[in-house]
């Protein structure tokens, strides 16, 4: 990022020379390209290699730091929420899915609501079929702390299903064909069924 959105315009002036308008132009270049993220990002970068030059008196101040917030991020497009008779539909629909392995992991999705690559991640070891809980652990969380999840008696249902299908050992949505790069079901396979 650097080496393509600033060192061509700034990378041989001397640090102390550099402003925060030089900065900004960099900036703008970038969101004019239709990439206002990358620009905030570039920002931030610029900002670093400033903060260290100040530390190591190469500069006496980081112009990238007075730019925070001039370039908007644009807001995120989530999907439509669904309504409530396509959620009943949904639920009460017998699956028409090429798979019961694919219908199984969208029911779990809607049951138990965590995101679809946890899911697809779970490991037979995570799940206490016993005490009714799945034990995410803190690497495959977003917020880096274990998260337990209660299991209702359908989703048990489903996971004794799903154990009886392909064992209990390893991903409980193992991939069936051998030649594929990852050794569980992937996101996409859920999304597209859900399309």
């Amino acid at each position: 990022m650097l080496e393509a959105d600033a060192y061509p315009y700034i990378g041989s002036r001397p640090m102390r020379s550099i402003t925060a308008h030089d900065v900004l132009a960099l900036m703008r270049r970038v969101e004019e390209r239709g990439s206002p993220s990358v620009a905030i990002k570039l920002r931030q970068y610029v900002s670093n290699v400033f903060q260290y030059a100040v530390i190591t008196l190469r500069s006496d101040t980081d112009p990238a730091s007075v730019l925070r917030g001039s370039v908007m991020k644009p807001p995120a497009e989530n999907a439509r929420p669904l309504s409530r008779q396509e959620l009943k539909s949904l639920f009460l629909q017998p699956p028409t899915y090429k798979s019961r392995r694919t219908a199984i992991a969208i029911r779990l999705l809607m049951m138990l609501f965590p995101r679809t690559i946890e899911l697809c991640r779970a490991r037979w070891e995570e799940i206490d079929l016993g005490t009714a809980e799945w034990k995410v652990p803190p690497e495959k969380i977003k917020s880096r702390r274990l998260h337990i999840v209660p299991l209702p008696k359908q989703a048990l249902g489903l996971l004794r299903e799903l154990q009886e299908m392909y064992g209990n050992r390893g991903y409980i949505l193992p991939i069936l064909h051998s030649n594929r790069k990852r050794p569980h079901m992937s996101r996409a396979t859920i999304n597209r069924a859900i399309d």
